[in-house]
């Protein structure tokens, strides 16, 4: 591989680029000019990290890493503003710190509820919850997640999507799954997604609802940017409503239900929705957070399921069977019997005795007449 057509023609229009970055040494020495002095050459060294979409890049080791700061002492006084600015401070374009990031966004969202102005001192219980989670930002510091996502020559691609819910949020992760001709499998984590309950709580199943919803989405735009022939899409839900759900018509089914099946069922197939045990669920984390010092060792979340490495017969299958769900639409139905002259009026009976045996008696006769 060469740059040398790049580095010439941005030289040739009076733009001398530098400061060029790869993991391989021998891409740095072909564009290397003749006349540059050796000040002008970068070298990377073992131990040199590069900051790129403010994340860093070892290129010698290949993985990413985060590097988050300890909140300085004079930033002390917690308020609104100051919490809302140090969330903002964390980039994590793919979402692989959802699990820790959707902790502090509910305690967002707490303050919201509580009503206090940008600059107002947050209430004690609220402050004691923030000082947690800042405290355990700089654990952060330890993941390091590594840059490819598949094996050296594989042969097939499954996408792998998860999604589970709680009574504050609602997420979703998507995992790549590359088997080479020798039938080794890799697993990796591309990106997770997740979003806190809105203010007005709904059910539990309507947030898994959502959260399949988000799910459904997020692999249709992982499968258009990876540019790969992925052989198939799977879905992996851990709720037995939403399996039941889509499984009905939306039709029958009431319109914030409905009209949220009708988008996962337009944009995936049925057959590929299957479900998986709460325990074996890497999302679980994503909808209800972990701390920051949990993140680094949660392999459940960063490869997956342990099944999921093995041939499809080992992956776990399970039928349902709903005699009754929730929001489905009640069928009223309307029965007018007309009795002609044998209308029997009740206000002129004393006795329900006797008005039972009369309207016996007029019923009786008018099947016997086929009135």
């Amino acid at each position: 591989m060469s740059l040398v057509p790049i580095f010439t023609l941005t030289t040739c229009g009076g733009f001398k680029l530098h400061k060029w970055i790869s993991k391989d040494p021998k891409i740095l020495y072909s564009i290397r000019d003749v006349n540059a002095t050796p000040a002008e050459v970068l070298d990377l060294g073992k131990n040199e990290n590069t900051r790129t979409l403010g994340l860093l890049w070892d290129p010698i080791k290949v993985y990413f890493k985060y590097k988050i700061r300890k909140n300085s002492p004079g930033r002390l006084r917690k308020t609104k503003r100051n919490i809302l600015s140090q969330i903002a401070q964390i980039f994590d374009p793919l979402g692989l710190l959802r699990p820790v990031i959707i902790r502090a966004k509910t305690i967002l969202q707490e303050i919201w509820e509580a009503g206090l102005g940008w600059d107002e001192v947050l209430p004690n219980h609220i402050h004691t919850s923030w000082c947690k989670f800042a405290d355990g930002l700089t654990y952060l510091n330890d993941i390091k997640i590594p840059r490819h996502i598949s094996l050296k020559n594989p042969e097939s691609f499954q996408i792998h999507g998860f999604s589970d819910a709680s009574t504050n949020a609602y997420g979703a992760c998507v995992y790549l799954r590359a088997v080479d001709s020798d039938e080794n499998v890799l697993i990796r984590l591309i990106c997770a997604k997740s979003k806190v309950a809105p203010l007005k709580k709904g059910t539990v199943p309507r947030l898994e609802l959502m959260g399949a919803l988000l799910l459904t989405e997020l692999v249709i735009k992982v499968k258009s940017l990876l540019k790969i022939n992925v052989s198939r899409e799977i879905y992996w839900t851990d709720s037995s409503v939403v399996l039941g759900w889509l499984s009905t018509s939306p039709s029958q089914l009431q319109i914030f239900v409905g009209n949220r099946v009708a988008g996962i069922t337009e944009q995936s197939k049925i057959s590929d929705v299957k479900y998986v045990r709460s325990s074996d669920n890497p999302a679980d984390p994503v909808s209800r957070g972990v701390r920051g010092c949990e993140l680094a060792g949660l392999e459940l979340y960063w490869v997956g399921p342990r099944w999921l490495k093995e041939n499809e017969n080992m992956w776990p299958v399970r039928d349902f069977r709903n005699e009754y769900l929730p929001e489905i639409k009640k069928k009223v139905f309307s029965i007018a019997v007309a009795l002609g002259d044998h209308f029997v009026q009740f206000s002129k009976f004393s006795s329900l005795n006797r008005l039972q045996r009369t309207t016996a008696y007029i019923f009786g006769n008018s099947r016997n007449s086929n009135i």
